[in-house]
């Protein structure tokens, strides 16, 4: 079974039915659990600190824009000393996003970067779709 979004598609289709409201927010809420348990002993390779420090020096500049929690993203960041690369970190807060492509416009706006001048990194389709309309290039990961 594939990865998909919204996410509550992805429970159903695990499930092989559609699913309530507090089903969603359980399997939602044990997902999270598992994840944060585990993400704390991983850490970033060598090559990825290496290959943001070389793009640093290059005079490149990238931010995060994530639909991941805020508080968490943040936190990881900070934890694998690499904030210094970022100025400017932005998780999700609340509810589901949906559609990427208005956070995409609004995090672009703050940044005063031109669409056309952008590159996103992502891992997903969703991410390919908001930056289409948003009219930025996208390399999927």
């Amino acid at each position: 079974m594939h990865h998909t979004q919204p996410i509550s598609v992805f429970y159903e289709r695990l499930a092989g039915r559609p699913l309530t409201d507090a089903e969603q927010e359980m399997l939602d809420h044990q997902f999270h659990l598992a994840y944060r348990s585990r993400r704390e002993r991983i850490g970033l390779s060598p090559q990825a600190c290496e290959a943001l420090e070389l793009w640093h020096r290059a005079g490149g500049r990238q931010s995060s824009l994530s639909m991941h929690p805020h508080g968490q993203l943040a936190h990881l960041v900070h934890r694998n000393d690499i904030s210094h690369f970022f100025p400017l970190i932005e998780g999700w807060s609340s509810g589901d996003p949906g559609d990427k492509s208005p956070h995409l416009i609004r995090y672009l706006t703050r940044l005063r970067i031109n669409p056309a001048e952008a590159l996103l990194i992502g891992d997903g389709v969703d991410d390919a779709k908001a930056a289409l309309g948003c009219g930025v290039s996208c390399v999927l990961y």
